[in-house]
């Protein structure tokens, strides 16, 4: 069961970052990698099965770098500075 969950962020979509970047008012939203392994040791949380990394426009105009952490399947989404 926990090797399955380790390759459960294959099952997470890029769509879920950009909606969640989306609806905090991001804009120009490129993701531009993905991380699927030992996500814990990476900045996310225990649920947390994925990691994106996005270069958007934040709501105040300025080009930043952020990750966007998933979970799956029922779990959002957590935008964290880089």
């Amino acid at each position: 069961m926990a090797i399955a969950y380790n390759f459960a962020g294959f099952l997470v979509p890029e769509s879920k970052a950009t909606t969640a970047l989306q609806t905090q008012g991001y804009s120009n939203i490129q993701i531009v990698d993905r991380a699927w392994l030992a996500i814990y040791w990476r900045g996310g949380a225990a649920d947390d099965v994925v990691r994106f990394q996005a270069q958007a426009t934040n709501p105040i105009g300025q080009n930043v770098k952020v990750y966007i952490y998933a979970g799956w399947p029922f779990k959002g989404a957590t935008i964290r500075s880089k």
